[in-house]
């Protein structure tokens, strides 16, 4: 819909917000909106009038896997506050502590209540994202202590852990705060993450079984580290030609050989198929 600008005092300019919508939200005088700046557009949105979004889970008699499963799957969709019926103490003390933003509010032998405690984030999506792909590197430089028999392989799935614990808050934002228009590629970005996060994890526990690494291993996890360094890198400056080489350097150095070889092979694979779709134009202003 169109509406004209009017002038209002010496400088500013006003427009009135549609009837329609402002009554959809409930909101009236002094009630506060959000203003966000993307590009040439202005998006206007409000979470003042949206009805609490709850839902009620039955986990009993589930395994540790499935419970986490569907409950990451509500808290992904964007609830609010999630009702969870148990009869598993420590699993349910272990789903409290695992999402991000959200709070215990009831905690006892059959009921465990989790509510967000962001209503409005102060972040926008990509520096969320950001704070993600650091994580990643993070956890790729950890195979080179692997290596050095400083850590073992609990250390590396400890850094997945929190890894998916972004990642998961990412698509939450997607689905709860984002517009359609980035969504779909905001949703390719978080999900290459969190894939190369898992095979990285199946690298550790691989190596973390053999007594001794071989220089080919050591070229290997040096050829994974400094690839998934230089796709975030090219990634935020914006720069597909530099990514598209780097990943190919990547693919030439991988022998194809062993199980780790696979893996490798696989991260490279994944961090490349989406890579014309996720750089934005160069030429768009």
């Amino acid at each position: 819909m169109e509406r004209k600008l009017v002038k209002q005092g010496k400088n500013a300019l006003t427009i009135t917000l549609p009837s329609k919508w402002i009554q959809k939200f409930n909101l009236s005088q002094n009630d506060s909106i959000q203003i966000n700046e993307e590009k040439e557009n202005l998006i206007i949105s409000t979470h003042s009038g949206k009805k609490e979004k709850n839902c009620e889970i039955d986990i009993k008699n589930l395994s540790r896997g499935l419970a986490f499963h569907i409950i990451t799957g509500k808290y992904i969709q964007g609830y609010d506050k999630i009702i969870i019926k148990h009869n598993n103490f420590k699993l349910s003390q272990e789903i409290g502590n695992g999402f991000f933003g959200f709070m215990v509010e009831k905690h006892d032998e059959t009921e465990l209540i989790m509510k967000d405690m962001i209503k409005i984030p102060q972040d926008n999506f990509i520096e969320i994202f950001k704070r993600s792909c650091q994580l990643l590197i993070q956890q790729a430089r950890t195979l080179k202590k692997l290596e050095n028999n400083k850590i073992n392989f609990g250390d590396v799935k400890d850094e997945e852990r929190l890894l998916d614990s972004n990642i998961f808050y990412c698509l939450r934002y997607i689905n709860k705060y984002e517009k359609l228009e980035n969504s779909y590629k905001y949703f390719l970005l978080t999900t290459t993450l969190e894939t190369v996060g898992d095979s990285i994890s199946e690298i550790a526990k691989y190596l973390d079984k053999k007594e001794t690494i071989t220089k080919e291993e050591t070229k290997l996890i040096e050829n994974i580290i400094m690839g998934i360094e230089e796709y975030v890198t090219y990634l935020f400056q914006n720069n597909i030609e530099k990514m598209y080489n780097s990943l190919n350097k990547f693919k030439q150095n991988i022998e194809h050989k062993t199980f780790i070889d696979g893996i490798a092979f696989s991260i490279r694979e994944n961090l490349y198929n989406y890579i014309g779709f996720l750089i934005e134009n160069k030429n768009k202003k």
